[in-house]
């Protein structure tokens, strides 16, 4: 969250993070698990601030593999991407914006 908000502060109006490759299921299962749970908790603390709401934050988690995440990571992940303001599918696919009724509307890029 930290660096968010640094590129909060200066402008940067997008920041991309690379945080997990289906390469990484190669990897031994005690690794796997190490990675899942720093995953788990940095979208826990994305799910807890107040920054992705005050800010309009949008966040959009991209990839193919979903269903192979542990159902406490794929739930945070679509915890947090509820918090924003734009509703993104898992799979990057659809997106809609989230009005302040709660209504979701469809957006086109």
């Amino acid at each position: 969250m930290e660096v968010l908000e640094w590129c909060l502060a200066l402008g940067v109006r997008c920041l991309s993070v690379y945080a997990f490759s289906t390469e990484n299921f190669k990897r031994t299962a005690a690794e796997v698990e190490v990675l899942f749970t720093l995953a788990e908790a940095r979208l826990d603390e994305m799910a807890a601030s107040p920054v992705i709401r005050q800010h309009r934050v949008r966040v959009q988690v991209l990839g193919r593999d979903f269903q192979l995440f542990p159902s406490t990571l794929f739930s945070l992940t679509r915890d947090v991407l509820y918090l924003s303001p734009f509703e993104v599918s898992l799979n990057g696919a659809e997106d809609e914006q989230r009005s302040e009724q709660g209504e979701v509307k469809s957006v086109r890029p």
